[in-house]
C-alpha cells in the first residue's frame, strides 16, 4: 500500500519548489485557449450589425467553426504530446535531487518522447470513441425492439462511463511516466501500467480519488465564479433579455478569464502529473535510481 500522506507531501514539495512545472502547465493551457476563438468566433458572422440572425443558408461561418474545432484538436494534441513529457522530465528529475529545472532544456529532452506520447494520446481517443459508440449501438438497437423502455433500464449504466474515464486516465498517466522513466514504447508503457494498476488497485484508485476528485474540487472554486457569468449571457441573448449585438461582451470576458483559467489550470495540472510520476516511481517493479535508470530514454545508463 502507497503511502498517501508521504506522497501528497513530496508532490505539493515539488510542485511548490520548482514552479517551472507550473510555467509549462500554464503554457500548455494557454496555447491551447488560444485557439477557441477560431471555434466561436465566426458565431458573430451569423448575425447581421442589428443582430438579426443571417439564416442557415450563410454555410460559411459554419465550415471556419468546423475548421475552428478541427485546428484545435490538432493543436491540442500537438501541443500536450510535447508538454506532458517535459513535465514528467521536470518531476523526474526533481526527485532525483536537481535543485533547478531548465525549460529549455527540459523542452529539447521532451522532444525525444513527442511521437510516443502522441501515439499514446491517439490510441486513449480512439478507445474512448469506440466505448461510447458501442454504448450508443447498444442504446438505440434496445430502444428499437423495447419501443424506448430500455432506455429506462441502460441509462444507469452511463454513470459507468466515469470510472471507466477515471481509470483510462490513471493507466496514461502511469503509461506516461514509464515511456520517461523507463523508455518504454507505447505498448510496453500500456502493458506496464496496466500491470501496476492490477497490483495496486487501492492505492491507484486514492491517488486517482484525490488528484482528480479532490483537485477537481479545489479547482471548481475558481473556475465556477469565473465562468458563470459567460454561462448565462449566451441564454440571456437567446431570450431577448441582452441585445444580440451584446456579444462583443462574451468575447471581452473570454479574454479576461484566458490567463486566469489558464495559469490555475497550470498549477492543478502541475500537481497532477507530479502526484502521478512520483506514484509510478513508487509502484514500478523496478525502481529508478540514478544507477540503473537512464532520464531520457536515449541516452546510456550510467555506470
Amino acid at each position: 500500500m502507497i503511502d498517501l500522506s508521504s506522497l501528497m507531501q513530496r508532490t505539493w514539495k515539488i510542485t511548490w519548489k520548482h514552479k517551472i512545472l507550473w510555467g509549462a502547465g500554464s503554457l500548455m493551457i494557454f496555447i491551447v485557449f488560444l485557439f477557441l476563438p477560431l471555434i466561436f468566433a465566426p458565431f458573430f458572422l451569423l448575425f447581421d450589425p442589428y443582430g438579426m440572425a443571417r439564416g442557415i443558408d450563410d454555410i460559411w461561418p459554419l465550415l471556419l467553426m468546423a475548421g475552428g474545432f478541427l485546428a484545435l484538436i490538432v493543436v491540442g494534441y500537438g501541443v500536450n504530446s510535447l508538454m506532458r513529457p517535459v513535465m514528467v522530465l521536470g518531476v523526474l528529475k526533481a526527485e532525483r535531487g536537481a535543485e533547478k529545472l531548465s525549460l529549455q532544456e527540459l523542452l529539447r529532452e521532451g522532444t525525444l518522447f513527442f511521437w510516443r506520447f502522441l501515439g499514446l494520446v491517439l490510441l486513449l481517443a480512439l478507445a474512448i470513441t469506440v466505448v461510447n459508440f458501442g454504448l450508443m449501438g447498444i442504446q438505440i438497437v434496445a430502444s428499437i425492439f423495447t419501443l424506448g423502455l430500455a432506455n429506462l433500464c441502460l441509462w444507469p449504466l452511463s454513470f459507468l462511463i466515469y470510472p471507466l474515464m477515471y481509470a483510462a486516465m490513471a493507466v496514461m498517466e502511469l503509461a506516461e511516466a514509464s515511456m520517461v522513466v523507463d523508455g518504454l514504447g507505447v505498448m510496453e508503457a500500456l502493458r506496464r501500467a496496466w500491470d501496476i494498476v492490477l497490483k495496486n488497485k487501492m492505492s491507484v484508485f486514492l491517488v486517482a480519488l484525490i488528484l482528480y476528485v479532490g483537485l477537481s474540487i479545489i479547482s471548481s472554486f475558481i473556475f465556477v465564479p469565473v465562468f458563470m457569468p459567460m454561462g448565462f449571457m449566451p441564454m440571456l441573448i437567446a431570450e431577448d433579455i441582452l441585445p444580440r449585438n451584446s456579444l462583443w461582451i462574451l468575447g471581452l470576458g473570454y479574454l479576461v478569464a484566458l490567463p486566469i483559467i489558464a495559469f490555475a489550470q497550470g498549477i492543478i495540472l502541475a500537481l497532477t502529473k507530479t502526484g502521478w510520476t512520483l506514484t509510478y516511481l513508487r509502484l514500478s517493479l523496478v525502481p529508478p535510481t540514478e544507477n540503473n535508470t537512464p532520464i531520457l530514454a536515449d541516452e546510456p545508463p550510467q555506470v
